[in-house]
C-alpha cells in the first residue's frame, strides 16, 4: 500500500487537546481527511481510566503523548464511531508513524 501526500494543519489553541489535523491519500485513489492528532500530557493520562494508560507508552513530542485518531463520526446516542477501521496492524503502525514524522516535520517548520 503507498501512503503519500500527507499534510498536516496545525491548531494553534494551546487550550485544545487536538493539536492539529492530517490527511493522507491511499494508493493516489482514495484521500482520507480529518484524523486528529492529540497531545496528552502524563497527568491528563494518569487521571483517566486504567485502560487509558497505555497512552503513556505513545511517542512523545513536546512533552506530550501523542495520539492518532482516524476520522469519526457522534451518533444521535452521542457515542462515536469510527468511519475507518485499520485492521493491519503493519498498515496501522506504518501509517501512525508516517503521520508522527510529518507531524514533527510541520512542528519544525512553524
Amino acid at each position: 500500500m503507498n501512503i503519500n501526500n500527507i499534510k498536516i494543519n496545525l491548531i494553534n489553541n494551546t487550550e485544545s487537546k487536538i493539536k492539529a489535523f492530517a490527511s493522507f491519500t491511499i494508493n493516489d485513489a482514495i484521500k482520507v481527511n480529518d484524523v486528529k492528532i492529540i497531545g496528552y500530557s502524563a497527568e491528563d493520562i494518569n487521571a483517566m481510566p486504567n485502560f487509558m494508560h497505555d497512552l503513556l507508552s505513545n511517542p512523545v513530542v513536546d512533552g506530550l503523548h501523542i495520539l492518532i485518531s482516524m476520522p469519526s463520526l457522534k451518533t444521535p446516542d452521542g457515542k462515536y464511531r469510527n468511519i475507518i477501521n485499520l485492521t493491519n496492524s503493519e498498515v496501522a503502525n506504518q501509517l501512525n508513524s508516517l503521520i508522527l514524522d510529518a507531524y514533527k516535520q510541520a512542528k519544525q517548520e512553524a
